[in-house]
């Protein structure tokens, strides 16, 4: 489908957003993983990483709702380090292993009132995947967010989707590095 959408509309992007929990993605039927990720776990068929599909995108968002944005916070409060943006946006980079662009998802209202902790989920995402989305603006405006956001956005970048050639640059050089770890 995405071959036929950039045939008849060239310059047309295909994206995807999903849950950013891949071990239970199964669940309701989508592989969003590279089909060179092989997660190895028990429900898998050997076959099964070959049916993912984020090759076939331009990029990806997956939903890093937690409350919590980085690990440091969570074992603080002693909670499960799992359970973050940071953690959540790490583990959805590794599984799209690199065959797409992959945008961490923030939820506003998982950060009501809580303006630092959301600081912090934006730069966790930011470092951990390739950009940021937030869900859902209204929130921005709800909880009086512009300055805080013009802070954050403060330098405009272009989104790498947007940099002609560059997927296909992170998809080489993926290649080449594991063809000289083999």
């Amino acid at each position: 489908a995405t071959e036929l959408i950039h045939r008849k509309r060239p310059g047309c992007l295909v994206g995807a957003y999903t849950g950013s929990w891949y071990d239970s993605s199964f669940q309701v039927g989508v592989n969003w993983a590279a089909d060179d990720y092989a997660a190895g776990l028990d429900w898998m068929s050997p076959a099964y990483s070959q049916t993912g599909y984020a090759g076939l995108l331009d990029w990806i968002t997956t939903g890093c709702y937690f409350p919590v944005a980085r690990r440091e916070d969570a074992r603080a409060a002693g909670a499960p380090e799992r359970f973050t943006v940071e953690a959540a946006a790490e583990y959805a980079t590794r599984v799209v292993n690199d065959a797409t662009f992959h945008y961490a998802g923030i939820n506003l209202a998982d950060y009501r009132g809580r303006p630092e902790a959301f600081r912090n989920a934006v730069q966790a995402a930011r470092k951990n995947s390739q950009g940021v989305m937030l869900f859902d603006l209204v929130y921005v405006e709800e909880y009086g967010w512009w300055d805080l956001i013009k802070e954050l956005f403060a330098t405009p970048q272009r989104a790498p989707h947007d940099i002609p050639g560059l997927r296909d640059a992170l998809r080489q050089a993926h290649r080449s590095l594991a063809e000289a770890n083999r």
